[in-house]
């Protein structure tokens, strides 16, 4: 059907149009018809009239009100998609609302063609008179296409620069409102730059102070036409950005212009980016480590054969864990964002593979530690009734976890207080006692006894320690040399269960070191006995209340205000999300004179605690908690805690003796850091 340009002042007779219409009028109704393939006179009593419908066009009803054409298109050629839309602005009232305010408005749509295309198609409304409302569609699919690709590509920039390299200058291309960016047209593409950086992480810098120098950014470009970098913002969100330089024009093969973008990375990828950041960091200071402890290893071979064996043990178990650690976090990161049980089991796993590699750390340094008679014994007054009783819910939980059945009991006890090294003595008895478990099938067994042997002319008592298990026991051949450092007996079995042979060499070394005695009896497949003898000083007289152990006990610190002095940004992330985690709030300060002047500059009950690092540049933890003890105002007795890898007997000391309340060894134990902050707030 072709409806050609009606004359207004014969056919043009709906509601609203009048017959002696202006000459202004035909020229605007002339103008319209030549632009757009549908061109109606709408009124607002919802009466119409038609001026122009291609053929090409869906056919229009010449009876009923506009609701009916409006929904007859509608059926026959909008795209299903856009049908409610435009339905909803085809509404006579919305229309008449809408042109009461605006006088023109334009609305987009697309329309379903015959041969199955969609095209974008343009609806113009506009006021002709009182009544009367003059509706137009026409086709524009390139125009409205180009617009939408070029705004839907803008989303992904923050801002876009054309960058002048001879006049160092630059001017906006586009700039969203987050850029970050001044509102101005350009200005000095180095002085820009150079600003940006500082805003940009620490760490990621250095790139960007290269690219602010024109010369530098002329050289690089020459040579790189393109170039890309993803990098952090600094800050506590940590923004991840994406640049891209592409060079524009040459003159003589030297870069002139080039086109500088600056792209926003969403959420699920920045976290990515920034878990990502984290592993390769870990893993470099996990390879240095590596390298330092091999270069240790490999000048110690030089001195004994023991040396040699250490370093090809320690190779492969430092290798095993440290594998699973960088394992399990690639696999969570190529689940992040998918499967959240998946990420959590990597994550567990990484952790259980941390443990192992701190547990075989915490070993070597033990080891290292007696053979350089650097280890002293602390002289702590105990009860031999409660020799396990800081151990035994974890030893309970490994074997209810491994299916064993523990049991612990004492003989005949004639002096039940004593003076020991209580802290090497529990290694040796969590040691022992885990290796039986461990060393046991499911559905065994492991017995554990204390009993007094009798009393020396020394004032000393003789005790008994005696670990009893029915598991896979060991060899003849293997027994000599049980507890020879990193001995491990070759079987099949044995190889399946993790260990590096370091253990019962380090008890060996501390029972010796307390002038004890250690021996062990084994069948195979029958179970192993190993009896541990210590002497320990008597007390006379001695009284002691047994503390209640609260294995479940619930700490509520909500609240609670702790000063956090921590240098590291990594240690200083990690424990503040751990504080904040138990609902406490945290002040931070990198070094310990920050920390003496937040305390100089606080009220008295600004805090409830403070957390210290010891190694600290400009000032370390021992230094700052003196300074602290010297202040007035009620401060001075606040309680610090030592929060440190110096996770030593002769550590905890020294943080005493520099005025500190406690001791908290790093990684940190979320579990003792409880325990030990409800100590001094609760």
């Amino acid at each position: 059907m072709q409806l050609s340009l009606m004359d207004p002042n014969k056919e043009m007779s709906a509601p609203g149009t009048p017959s002696s219409a202006t000459e202004a009028s035909r020229r605007l109704f002339d103008s319209f018809a030549a632009k757009y393939t549908i061109v109606i006179v709408l009124c607002t009593d919802g009466s119409y009239t038609i001026l122009k419908a291609q053929a090409d066009r869906p056919n229009l009803p010449r009876r009923g009100t506009f609701a009916d054409i409006a929904r007859q298109f509608a059926d026959n050629a909008a795209y299903g998609p856009d049908r409610a839309q435009f339905l909803q602005e085809c509404n006579i009232n919305r229309i008449a609302e809408r042109i009461a305010k605006e006088k023109a408005y334009k609305f987009e749509f697309r329309v379903q063609m015959k041969d199955g295309t969609r095209t974008w198609c343009q609806m113009l409304f506009r006021s002709i008179s009182k009544d009367s409302i003059l509706l137009a569609i026409r086709p524009h699919n390139d125009d409205i296409t180009r617009r939408r690709v070029d705004d839907r590509l803008y989303k992904e920039y923050a801002s876009i620069f054309l960058v002048d390299l001879k006049t160092d200058t630059y001017r906006f291309i586009y700039r969203s409102p987050e850029s970050g960016f001044d509102d101005v047209p350009g200005g000095c593409y180095s002085e820009t730059i150079r600003e940006y950086a500082s805003r940009v992480h620490p760490e990621f810098r250095e790139a960007w102070l290269m690219m602010a120098d024109i010369d530098t950014a002329r050289e690089f470009l020459t040579h790189n036409s393109r170039m890309e970098y993803t990098y952090p913002l600094e800050g506590a969100e940590k923004r991840w950005r994406r640049n891209v330089a592409q060079v524009l024009d040459c003159e003589d093969g030297i870069p002139t212009t080039f086109i500088m973008t600056f792209i926003t990375i969403d959420d699920v990828n920045a976290a990515r980016l920034e878990l990502q950041n984290q592993v390769e960091k870990q893993k470099v200071l996990l390879e240095r480590q590596q390298e330092q402890l091999q270069e240790a290893l490999y000048s110690a071979q030089a001195a004994s054969r023991a040396k040699t064996t250490f370093l090809n043990n320690m190779s492969h178990d430092i290798r095993t864990p440290l594998n699973a650690i960088l394992g399990f976090n690639n696999m969570a990161l190529k689940e992040l964002g998918h499967d959240n049980d998946k990420v959590r089991d990597c994550l567990e796993k990484v952790a259980r593979s941390s443990e192992s590699l701190l547990s075989i750390i915490n070993d070597i340094l033990e080891i290292s530690r007696i053979e350089s008679g650097r280890v002293s014994l602390a002289e702590d007054k105990g009860d031999v009734m409660f020799s396990f009783v800081n151990i035994e819910p974890m030893m309970h939980e490994l074997a209810r976890n491994a299916g064993i059945d523990l049991q612990f009991s004492f003989g005949h006890i004639q002096d039940r207080y004593v003076v020991c090294d209580q802290a090497h003595v529990t290694r040796i008895f969590t040691n022992l006692i885990s290796n039986a478990i461990k060393y046991s099938r499911k559905g065994g067994w492991a017995i554990v006894k204390c009993d007094q042997l009798g009393r020396s002319d020394s004032g000393h008592g003789l005790y008994r320690y005696t670990f009893k298990d029915n598991g896979i026991g060991m060899s003849e051949d293997f027994q000599k040399t049980l507890f020879q450092r990193f001995s491990r007996e070759n079987t099949s079995t044995v190889s399946k269960i993790q260990g590096t042979g370091l253990g019962l060499a380090m008890c060996k070394e501390l029972v010796e070191l307390m002038d004890g005695s250690i021996s062990c009896s084994s069948v195979k497949d029958q179970g192993s006995i190993f009896t541990v003898i210590l002497p320990f000083k008597l007390q006379e007289g001695m009284e002691f209340t047994l503390p209640k152990i609260e294995t479940d006990k619930k700490f509520d610190f909500t609240g609670m205000r702790v000063l956090l002095v921590e240098d590291n940004e990594l240690n200083l992330e990690i424990a503040t999300a751990i504080l904040e985690d138990m609902g406490i709030e945290v002040t931070t300060a990198d070094d310990g004179s920050i920390a003496v002047e937040i305390m100089k500059a606080s009220a008295a009950n600004a805090f409830d605690m403070v957390l210290m690092d010891i190694q600290m540049p400009v000032m370390d933890g021992f230094e700052a908690t003196r300074q602290i003890r010297e202040l007035g105002k009620g401060i001075s007795r606040i309680p610090i805690i030592a929060m440190t890898a110096n996770a030593f007997e002769e550590d905890r000391k020294a943080a005493l003796e520099a005025g500190m309340d406690g001791h908290i060894a790093k990684p940190i134990d979320i579990e003792q850091l409880k325990k030990t902050l409800s100590e001094f707030l609760l």
